[in-house]
């Protein structure tokens, strides 16, 4: 499958607002900091965006963003190599994608799930690195979005699968999602699975700031999950009216990753030196207070 990447020139044109001079001035800072990697233009657009055309805010994020590759490397690792040792792919465990088409009003919707029930295949790293893989594919296809709806559907995730979640992996995941991601956030929707979703809230609230938590939505009936997500979003095999199912848009989902490898392999080698970085080393661990806004409903 060939995949035609997004461009620049694309991105400037859809939003007036991503203004050329600015993006210019983000590449003139990065030049001075001798410990950031190179990051190219159509990266730098999308931390811009992500931090509501805000210049000062952008920096922060990118240099928050490619310090945090030093410190959860699990979240920038191929998913293809549990396929060698274990003969099956972690695609073969786990539904992750984005639903081809946008929403009327250009949101993306990202679902997740177990795919399959065997929690001796499962890991919770190898989860939130597809995850990552996959929402990173989605940025370098389409670029910005007014903002991502992500469905975490819960049937089939049993203790044997929580076993595996880790604290460590927890606080990651909730920086990531609240201070380091290169998107934004409109709302978490929690599907199937609340009595399992609570153990995790109970490990995760604790790094957890007011901004992410107003966006968490737990739904009890699909109907609930309808009123933010419309159903034609949704795979018919999960109650949806899309005329695609789960495994139709996994293997969709699939070879886009796998035809923008180069271009994956390439973002993820890009870190921060943080022996060259000029005063105190930064650490996820001691971030205090939220320096962007999450998308609220």
């Amino acid at each position: 499958m060939e995949l035609q990447l997004n461009t620049c020139e694309n991105e400037y044109a859809k939003d007036p607002k991503i203004k050329r001079e600015d993006i210019q001035q983000l590449s003139e800072w990065l030049q001075k900091q001798i410990h950031m990697p190179e990051v190219g233009e159509y990266m730098q657009i999308q931390f811009y965006f992500a931090s509501k055309y805000s210049l000062q805010q952008a920096k922060t994020l990118m240099d928050l963003h490619y310090t945090f590759r030093n410190e959860a490397p699990e979240f920038f690792t191929s998913t293809e190599s549990d396929q060698e040792k274990f003969k099956y792919s972690v695609w073969d465990v786990v539904y992750a994608f984005t639903v081809p088409q946008p929403t009327a009003d250009k949101r993306r919707i990202y679902y997740t799930s177990v795919r399959d029930l065997d929690a001796r295949k499962y890991t919770f790293e190898k989860a939130l690195s597809l995850m990552v893989r996959t929402l990173l594919t989605t940025i370098l296809e389409h670029g910005v979005c007014p903002g991502y709806e992500i469905i975490f559907d819960l049937q089939g995730f049993s203790l044997p699968h929580f076993a595996t979640v880790t604290i460590s992996l927890i606080r990651k995941l909730v920086y990531f999602a609240q201070d380091l991601a290169p998107l934004i956030i409109n709302g978490i929707h929690i599907v199937n699975g609340y009595k399992i979703f609570d153990k995790f809230m109970f490990l995760a609230e604790r790094f957890m700031k007011k901004e992410l938590f107003e966006i968490i939505h737990i739904h009890s009936k699909p109907d609930d999950l309808f009123k933010f997500v419309p159903k034609e979003y949704i795979p018919v095999d999960v109650g949806g009216t899309s005329k695609q199912t789960r495994d139709e848009l996994n293997d969709i989902m699939r070879a886009k990753v796998n035809a923008c490898e180069s271009a994956i392999l390439k973002e993820y080698a890009l870190k921060t030196d943080e022996s060259k970085r000029i005063g105190e080393k930064k650490d996820i661990t001691s971030m205090n207070g939220t320096f962007r806004k999450l998308e609220l409903d």
